[in-house]
């Protein structure tokens, strides 16, 4: 039977969040099938200001208040009852475990995308508990998930209605695995990078290193993205003062295109502030990516991961540029065997890990790895309906 009408639901979905994940790999799943000629709902609990540019034909909003709230999952069944689709794409995480097992029954047929990281509550303690509260609108959802007993995550994973359970990463496929998973309903579909990303579209502009202030003999390491505390940017700052003691031509290249002004401050009591460059701007993709490939080291120490595969890891390695992150959930998956990889939350292990990686070859820019593309992503999904 040939596919027409697709839902995707997932809620949470706003402006702001539309290019992180889980999101952002749920939008270019949308656009794929809609490429090959499927139609595509989007159902969520947030109204978004502006869906052009988005591919869904339809944008549907279950707003629910209160104590309807619980009863959001019954009110979207009853949607899908009505239309009728040919598939329903459930974004799930940990915490749909609380849902009753009918919440996601319907006639329809139904597929899950699990995006959640399975922590032990060991891993998050060793964090900092002042950063768990600053971030508690990441870090809470996982807290009560890691308590969730393994019987009980187990007993919800066989009373589930999916067809089939879709993971971005290995690491995560595992852990649902452990947790009584069957696998032959288990499918691995990683997610892709836009080209742009590609090493061979990013030589080294030294037109962009000279005007950013850098010398050639400076080991320059870019931190991009988020500067909030979970994703490791004031454990970054903390492990760069002790690395510069050991080598003085390191210098810390940081890219905040959300403007946070709390970063300025944060860079201004740090001793070797004189050493820390802020570029504080809007970029377009193009221009992010073209920063980014003046590195000889990126580093994303993340903490806590509040979703599988951040895109953030991927693009910094498809660059080809040595890649400093932490042991967290799936990111020595995704930064490969040529990553260097420091213990979460531990700042003098990450400044030994930054020295490190500084003594390796800088001048290798060449790829090491082909990595996916989107038009992957929408093959491996098309495959995978064609079994319903």
């Amino acid at each position: 039977m040939q596919p027409d009408k697709i839902l995707l639901i997932s809620q949470g979905l706003s402006q702001g969040n539309k290019n992180l994940q889980p999101w952002r790999y749920l939008i270019e799943l949308a656009n794929g099938l809609k490429t090959n000629g499927i139609s595509v709902s989007f159902i969520s609990d947030v109204k978004l200001p502006d869906i052009d540019g988005l591919p869904f034909d339809d944008y549907i909003i279950i707003n629910t208040r209160g104590f309807r709230r619980f009863l959001w999952h019954r009110y979207v069944n009853m949607f899908i009852e009505e239309q009728k689709p040919f598939l329903a794409i459930w974004n799930i995480g940990l915490t749909s475990f609380f849902q009753p097992h009918w919440a996601y029954n319907s006639n329809c047929p139904s597929i899950a995308i699990f995006t959640s990281p399975i922590y032990k509550t060991r891993e998050l303690l060793k964090i900092n508990l002042l950063k768990l509260i600053h971030g508690w609108k990441i870090s809470l959802i996982h807290i009560i998930g890691s308590l969730i007993p393994k019987y009980i995550i187990s007993k919800k994973i066989q009373q589930a209605p999916f067809l089939y359970w879709v993971t971005q990463t290995n690491t995560l496929a595992g852990q649902l695995l452990e947790h009584g998973l069957s696998p032959d309903k288990l499918r691995i579909i990683a997610p892709g990078i836009d080209p742009i990303w590609n090493t061979k579209a990013n030589v080294m502009n030294y037109e962009i290193r000279k005007r950013m202030g850098f010398s050639d003999d400076d080991i320059v390491i870019t931190y991009f993205g988020s500067t909030t505390p979970l994703r490791g940017f004031p454990l970054l700052l903390d492990a760069f003062k002790f690395a510069i003691v050991e080598q003085p031509r390191l210098r810390l290249f940081v890219i905040d295109r959300t403007i946070n002004h709390n970063v300025n401050d944060l860079i201004k009591r740090n001793p070797y502030r004189d050493r820390i460059f802020l570029l504080s701007s809007w970029l377009s993709p193009h221009e992010l990516a073209s920063h980014v490939a003046i590195s000889d080291l990126v580093a994303l120490p993340f903490e806590l991961l509040p979703s599988d595969a951040p895109l953030s890891v991927l693009e910094a390695r498809s660059l080809g540029i040595p890649l400093v992150i932490t042991s967290i959930a799936c990111l020595p998956e995704l930064g490969g065997k040529h990553a260097f990889i420091a213990e979460p939350s531990n700042p003098t292990s990450l400044a030994r890990t930054l020295l490190t990686a500084a003594q390796c070859d800088l001048g290798n820019k060449s790829s090491l790895s082909e990595l996916r593309n989107w038009n992957q992503v929408t093959e491996d999904w098309l495959s995978l309906i064609r079994c319903i």
